[in-house]
């Protein structure tokens, strides 16, 4: 199986038609390259749009189907930040039907891979800082792990959302830039089994903080991955699993033609407000940050 995982795409409404063209036309490669690995799912972890208009939703969408990319998007607060979450339904998670009425999150068994899509964005009428998981979504997030555990047939657990636990990936450690009840949220985690006996391995993948990074935990059996924008990294990840373990690596956009290059700093520098551009160091990270080979400990 092999999947990608997007950052944040930041997909916006733009003051020209020119301006406008430009975002199409790099947003069209950049999905065209994604296409290129032969991925069976693509996951965008949350902030697919800048204002998360029905505008910028429905930009976005057209992208996705004319080039048959096969996006599962999860919500990021900007997604969040316009309209009601439940107009925001047929954009997000595959065409799957949320667990709840009010938040936006699911999952589905694929090979031997549960992949589990949180919500962590508040809503629009929430103004409390940083990512939340509700209490109910809580609840059902730690079925979704023991059910895991019980079922034989199953060796990664995938998880997807927006923001970081608190102080796990770069960045993760300020206010906002993290899950509020994380406590809460690595209580649920802890109730992964793994070990010599049962090969089974958590990941969390993450976006928000614009840059990419890989932590472990040193306590429990989860690697997280969080990945930064296109628009600053001019990357994404590509994750092959298979009957040895998991592989994670960071490709590289190929953006070596000039009219590439002037389509993608037009898309990037002319959002109109709100987002600021990193530097590419930064939001690229180091090496560990880009690849990391994990390999399961007995035959599967």
């Amino acid at each position: 199986m092999r999947f990608v995982i997007l950052g944040d795409l930041h997909y916006s409404d733009y003051l020209t038609p020119e301006q406008a063209a430009a975002r199409d036309r790099i947003f069209t490669h950049f999905f065209q390259q994604v296409l290129d690995q032969h991925p069976d799912f693509v996951f965008a972890v949350g902030d697919t749009t800048h204002w998360g208009t029905l505008s910028e939703m429905r930009g976005l969408e057209a992208i996705v189907k004319a080039t048959q990319l096969p996006l599962i998007r999860v919500t990021g607060n900007h997604d969040c930040c316009s309209v009601d979450k439940a107009l925001l339904a047929p954009f997000f998670l595959g065409g799957r039907r949320s667990q709840s009425v009010t938040d936006l999150y699911t999952s589905f068994d694929a090979s031997n891979v549960r992949f589990v899509l949180l919500d962590t964005a508040r809503s629009k009428h929430d103004p409390a800082p940083g990512g939340f998981l509700s209490p109910a979504q809580l609840d059902w997030l730690e079925q979704q792990i023991l059910t895991f555990n019980e079922t034989d047939s199953l060796q990664h657990l995938v998880l997807l959302g927006h923001y970081p636990l608190t102080n796990t990936t770069r960045r993760s450690h300020r206010e906002v830039m993290s899950i509020f009840n994380s406590d809460a949220v690595t209580r649920v985690f802890a109730l992964l089994q793994a070990g010599l006996e049962s090969p089974k391995s958590g990941y969390y993948f993450c976006g928000h903080n614009h840059t990419h990074s890989i932590y472990e935990s040193p306590d429990l059996p989860w690697l997280h991955v969080q990945t930064a924008d296109p628009l600053d990294c001019r990357s994404f990840r590509l994750v092959t699993i298979d009957c040895t373990g998991l592989e994670i690596k960071t490709i590289d956009f190929d953006l070596s033609s000039p009219h590439l290059q002037a389509d993608f700093e037009t898309a990037r520098d002319n959002i109109p407000s709100g987002f600021a551009p990193q530097k590419f160091a930064a939001s690229y990270g180091e090496a560990t940050d880009r690849y990391v080979l994990r390999r399961a400990t007995v035959s599967v």
